[in-house]
């Protein structure tokens, strides 16, 4: 007996003294592991950049007169004023339009191309966190967000059926002790309501047409070719700025960026006339098997029910929805579920993950999710979008000349370390790893899952952090990295105390294995995330 109590002991120490070193050690060669990159990056000469005067701004007045008026040709221009825009942005969607309004707003002249400004069919996109909302009210935009019923989203909810554990976290209170909030909404309204609101901006011109390519003089970015939507005429227009924001789908990004995205997963959503019944203000996950379903309100009177698939999609989605997912859903929602399964149409998305790169060819920006895109689960997405619009406001303050690469350079290199330490890297991070633990199979990332639901659960102080971090409220990457430091540690506990006295050998062994597989998935992430992204 004294020996199985000495064994007890021993493990306990293992596990709370042991990880620390081990942790620290491989803190030290993934450090050292940057630093090198570093230092090779620096020994490769650099690009001189300086003001830079295309050929095209050469041309004769005639010339230059006939190109603006064949350019400005269109039925939802704002205004008469016949010279070259400014800024060139290609895409009208959430991220287009708010970007194209700051900076008209900031005096300058803006051409904006979208394929069709009616209000866009996409489902994705649908839940703006408390951070995000808050930079929307920064940027001078929160009347995007009025006139189509967008409902409040006061915390989340998070059900794991396999082990019946229940995560809630509601958001915390803000000064005046109301409580801080977000939006969810259908996609398509609130991309429309920034549209109209642009369509009404005096220093933006709208083209209804497709951007085909990027136009290049001399390895610089001068402006775009297009297809106009109604005639079919393929045109072309200049300008010392283009922002490429053509999103998820984006078939600029290949002129842009090299690296291909990595489909993690896909997803289908349905949309259910809310019984009265339902009434929830909060973003609700259900996890079963590898699926996991999210419930929000759309509307006063529309609930969405998104449903994650992880591997190869069925063949017959209604079919696979019913056999799978009916039976789980909630009892008031079943009704609903099934005439939504019926009768809407399904489509489905894929789940994209790729980290953002440093794109420093001059005369172009790349934003959104055609630059850099993570798992949707934590809808935090046009959080760093807003947080990104509101970076190049300010660096764009101090540019009145936007010929000048030589300064919009230094901004990029700003734009890229800011990133870093701002919502970007935490929304990208905690995605990805929350994707990982809700949808695993695997063992060790299971007891990972239950050790993070224990976690929460343990006090309020404890599941405020994860809350701040879901809302965008908490930006900090070390922020991020305490936290899941802190749930690997209590996974590695729990195999250790959850085992019989003559057993916890095992769980040392367990608890090994447990730090091994989550450093493992944790070092090459956050590599991913800063590698390419000057320091």
């Amino acid at each position: 007996m004294s020996t199985f109590a000495h064994l007890y002991k021993m493990s306990e120490d293992l596990v709370f003294h042991s990880t620390k070193e081990i942790l620290l050690t491989f803190v030290i060669i993934f450090f050292l592991t940057l630093l090198y990159q570093r230092a090779s990056r620096k020994s490769k000469p650099m690009l001189s950049r300086s003001r830079r005067i295309p050929k095209s701004r050469e041309a004769t007045n005639k010339q230059e007169a006939e190109s603006l008026e064949m350019t400005y040709s269109d039925s939802f221009s704002n205004s008469t004023a016949e010279e070259e825009p400014e800024m060139i942005v290609v895409g009208a969607g959430i991220l287009g339009a708010a970007f194209a309004v700051t900076m008209a707003r900031e005096g300058r002249k803006v051409l904006l191309i979208e394929r069709d400004m009616k209000e866009p069919d996409q489902f994705a996109g649908e839940v703006l966190q408390p951070g995000g909302y808050e930079l929307l009210k920064e940027l001078d935009l929160g009347e995007g967000m009025e006139g189509f019923d967008a409902c409040p989203v006061n915390g989340y909810k998070v059900e794991d059926l396999k082990y019946k554990d229940t995560i809630t976290l509601p958001l915390p209170m803000s000064e005046n002790k109301l409580q801080k909030n977000g939006r969810s909404f259908l996609h398509g309204r609130f991309a429309y309501s920034l549209r109209k609101i642009a369509m009404k901006e005096p220093n933006i011109k709208i083209i209804e047409g497709s951007v085909t390519r990027l136009l290049e003089e001399d390895g610089y970015v001068i402006g775009v070719l297009y297809k106009e939507k109604d005639t079919g005429n393929v045109k072309e227009v200049h300008a010392p700025l283009t922002l490429v924001a053509d999103g998820l789908f984006s078939n600029l990004r290949k002129c842009l960026i090299s690296r291909k995205p990595t489909v993690t997963s896909h997803f289908t959503g349905i949309i259910l006339k809310t019984p009265p019944e339902w009434k929830s203000t909060s973003l609700e996950l259900m996890l079963f098997d590898t699926l996991i379903v999210f419930f929000y309100q759309l509307s006063s009177t529309e609930t969405r029910v998104m449903i994650n698939i992880k591997g190869d999609l069925p063949r017959n989605m209604r079919d696979y929805l019913m056999q799978n997912v009916y039976h789980r859903v909630p009892e008031v929602l079943k009704e609903p579920f099934v005439i939504a399964v019926q009768n809407d149409r399904l489509k489905t998305m894929p789940a994209r993950y790729f980290p953002a790169v440093a794109v420093d060819k001059p005369g172009v920006l790349i934003m959104g999710e055609a630059y850099n895109g993570r798992h949707p689960l934590t809808g935090g997405g046009m959080s760093i979008i807003l947080n990104d619009i509101k970076m190049w406001r300010t660096f764009l303050k101090d540019i009145p000349d936007l010929y000048d690469d030589e300064k919009i350079f230094q901004a990029k290199q700003k734009f890229y370390r800011l990133r870093k330490d701002s919502c970007t890297f935490v929304v990208n991070v905690l995605a990805e790893v929350l994707h990982g633990l809700f949808t695993a199979s695997d063992e060790i990332l299971l007891r990972l899952r239950r050790a993070l639901f224990y976690y929460c659960n343990q006090s309020t102080e404890c599941a405020m952090g994860p809350t701040l971090l879901l809302a965008v409220l908490s930006t900090k990457p070390m922020t991020l990295i305490r936290i899941l430091v802190t749930v690997i540690l209590y996974a590695m506990y729990l195999a250790v105390k959850l085992e019989p006295w003559y057993a916890k050998p095992r769980g040392i062994y367990k608890s090994a294995v447990i730090l091994y597989q989550s450093v493992a998935i944790l070092i090459p992430l956050i590599y991913k995330e800063i590698m390419n992204l000057p320091y």
